[in-house]
């Protein structure tokens, strides 16, 4: 099934479940906090996408797998 990530808000010391479907893995968090990456092979291929810290607003970045944020140029 579908990994099983909780989200913890600190200082506010609130959590939330992120709702994660089949096939989502490696999830990497913004430096922000607002935003989770992750890779899936729900189409058959590895993606990479984005999505809120509880899981709505998906969104497909680009193909691969295992995302890391990084600093832009």
């Amino acid at each position: 099934g579908p990994p099983t990530i909780e989200v913890l808000n600190f200082p506010a010391r609130t959590s939330a479940a992120f709702a994660g479907r089949d096939n989502d893995r490696f999830p990497a968090f913004a430096p922000n906090n607002r935003y989770v990456l992750f890779s899936t092979a729900a189409s058959g291929t590895a993606q990479i996408w984005r999505a809120d810290l509880d899981g709505a607003n998906r969104k497909k970045i680009t193909s691969g797998y295992q995302p890391t944020w990084q600093p832009r140029p």
